[in-house]
C-alpha cells in the first residue's frame, strides 16, 4: 500500500473499530507504521481526499469544530493528517486525564463491509483474529 491508501484505511478503521487495546499497524511500502507515523507521512501529500474518507473523517474530528473548519478550508491529505494528529493527541490527553473518550461509530455496517475492510486493512493473515472480534459486535 502507498501512503494515500493506508491513510484511507486508517481513517476507516478508526470509524469501524475500537482500538483501545490493539493498536493497528499499516504496511506502507514495506514499512510497518502506526496511525501517528502514517499521518506524519500523509502530511506531505497535497492531494484532495476522496469523498468517502471525508465522510469518515469529519465524525472522528467530533466536537473539535476548529479542526473541522480547518479541514473544510482545504480537504487534502496534508490538512486531514494534521487535523487527525491533533485530534488523536487531544483524545490521548483526555484519556490520560481520566475522561471517557469515544469516537463516533457508524450506526450500521454490513458484515461484508467489515470483512472487506479487514482483508484490505489487516491482510489475509489477520482475518481470523479480526473476524472473532466481529463476532462480538451485534450483527457482526
Amino acid at each position: 500500500m502507498n501512503e494515500r491508501q493506508a491513510f484511507d484505511w486508517a481513517v476507516r478503521s478508526l470509524r469501524l473499530y475500537d482500538w483501545k487495546s490493539d493498536q493497528p499497524r499499516f504496511q506502507v511500502n514495506g514499512d510497518s507504521l502506526t496511525i501517528r507515523e502514517l499521518c506524519e507521512r500523509a502530511k506531505k501529500l497535497d492531494e484532495p481526499l476522496p469523498e468517502v474518507i471525508k465522510y469518515d473523517l469529519y465524525p472522528i474530528l467530533g466536537g473539535a469544530t476548529d479542526l473541522q473548519a480547518k479541514l473544510r478550508l482545504s480537504e487534502t491529505y496534508s490538512v486531514a493528517a494534521t487535523c487527525l494528529l491533533a485530534r488523536l493527541r487531544a483524545l490521548r490527553l483526555a484519556r490520560d486525564a481520566g475522561q471517557d473518550v469515544v469516537l463516533e461509530k457508524p450506526t450500521e455496517v454490513s458484515t461484508a463491509t467489515k470483512r472487506s475492510a479487514c482483508l484490505h486493512f489487516c491482510g489475509p493473515s489477520h482475518v481470523v483474529s479480526r473476524l472473532s472480534y466481529f463476532a462480538q459486535i451485534p450483527g457482526g
